[in-house]
């Protein structure tokens, strides 16, 4: 993985928050932190590849919510019905589960677009080191 990031050169990560109900979600989260070390770091040689940073941002998820507090959002309204035309690819998507998960994600982003006066947006945390802003005036 931290090959692919030299490799693909990454502006921005996003992944899943830290406290999941699911252990391959809180893995996800682990591994992206590891593999972003090793490909910032110089000290690893990775294919002679150049070292590459980028900022991570977990995406909010029904099923990571213990300790997650949004910070960034992204008005997603004008991406919304391919959002979700992507998403009815899966099964839970269609609603073959126990949790209608679409609902959830529809509701969630139109509250959150509420936050920011759009019809949809999608919130996102981020390391608490990174919620720290220099401003010059308020």
């Amino acid at each position: 993985l931290a090959r692919v990031f030299r490799e693909l050169r990454p502006t921005s990560l996003v992944t899943h928050w830290r406290d999941s109900i699911h252990g391959d979600h809180t893995a996800a989260h682990h591994l992206t932190h590891r593999a972003l070390f090793m490909a910032a770091n110089r000290h690893f040689e990775l294919g002679g590849l150049p070292p590459v940073w980028a900022p991570v941002y977990y995406a909010e998820n029904w099923e990571d919510p213990d300790n997650f507090r949004p910070f960034v959002y992204v008005d997603v309204s004008e991406e919304l019905a391919d959002w979700r035309q992507a998403f009815q690819c899966f099964a839970i998507g269609r609603g073959e589960g126990d949790f209608p998960y679409w609902d959830w994600y529809e509701a969630r982003t139109r509250l959150n677009g509420i936050r920011i006066r759009a019809a949809h947006a999608q919130a996102f945390a981020v390391d608490e080191g990174r919620m720290i802003q220099r401003r010059e005036l308020l």
